[in-house]
């Protein structure tokens, strides 16, 4: 799928664009020059796809009246899909995503705190009382559920 679109004043003064991919390669040009590529098919181990990232293109002042053309390709079922683009300056769009996704982030982390502490707890009071406490295998399933949370947050 390729998206065109004419840069204008407005555009080049808020400096990026920001999109959310969606398990596609993504490759961005300003006029004929290539400004970003997004793919990890010589870095991923497993699975087929790119995995879900946001991808920041920065306009330049002299980009006006170029055009923006994004491709997205994917043999998925995500094809053709595309989130809405977030304009502006670098730190005001950080700030938008970690207000949208800030719980996501802090319940991931404060998961895998928590279960790790237990873990850690259970162990030592294991070792100290000379018994087996079944809570440590809460706690180590806890730590693993949290590692897949951390892995999935969107703005890994």
């Amino acid at each position: 799928m390729v998206i065109r679109t004419l840069i204008d004043e407005n555009m080049v003064n808020n400096e990026s664009l920001c999109f959310h991919t969606a398990r596609q390669d993504i490759k961005m040009y300003v006029g004929d020059e290539l400004r970003i590529e997004y793919l990890t098919k010589d870095t991923r181990y497993i699975g087929k796809y790119t995995s879900p990232a946001y991808v920041f293109c920065d306009l330049k002042p002299g980009d006006a009246g170029k055009y923006l053309t994004v491709e997205a390709m994917t043999d998925s079922t995500f094809s053709g899909v595309f989130y809405p683009v977030t304009m502006g300056s670098r730190m005001a769009i950080w700030y938008t995503l970690a207000r949208e996704l800030g719980l996501e982030i802090t319940v991931a982390f404060l998961t895998l705190l928590l279960g790790f502490l237990s873990t850690v707890v259970c162990f030592f009071v294991g070792i100290f009382q000379h018994r087996k406490l079944t809570l440590m295998y809460l706690g180590c399933a806890i730590t693993l559920v949290a590692v897949w949370l951390v892995a999935n947050i969107q703005v890994r």
